[in-house]
């Protein structure tokens, strides 16, 4: 009994204690597919969530570049812009004249 919980607590569920109990075997045996079924559709899941994973990660490396692309956009002529206004402002003479 001790080491079929020390097997449960490390996460072992199907095996065949000795001696060997038919009526366990045949249990065992009846599980095995069911619980491959269930660890084919666990890994199809976990490819989907990967898949999802990717697609989230380019969608976001597209957005940084656009709103890089769109600060250095607004940038470069707002620039202009100010240091237009600093000039006029320090003499407003030579451009307002």
């Amino acid at each position: 009994m001790k080491n079929i919980r020390t097997a449960m607590n490390l996460g072992a569920f199907d095996f065949v204690t000795k001696p060997i109990e038919f009526p366990d075997l045949e249990a065992t045996i009846g599980k095995t597919p069911q619980r491959g079924t269930e660890m084919l559709r666990q890994a199809e899941a976990a490819k989907e969530l990967k898949e999802k994973n990717e697609q989230l990660r380019e969608i976001d490396d597209l957005k940084t570049q656009f709103f890089t692309n769109i600060s250095h956009e607004f940038r470069t002529p707002l620039t202009v812009i100010y240091g237009m206004a600093e000039q006029i402002e320090e003499n407003p003479d030579r451009w307002l004249g």
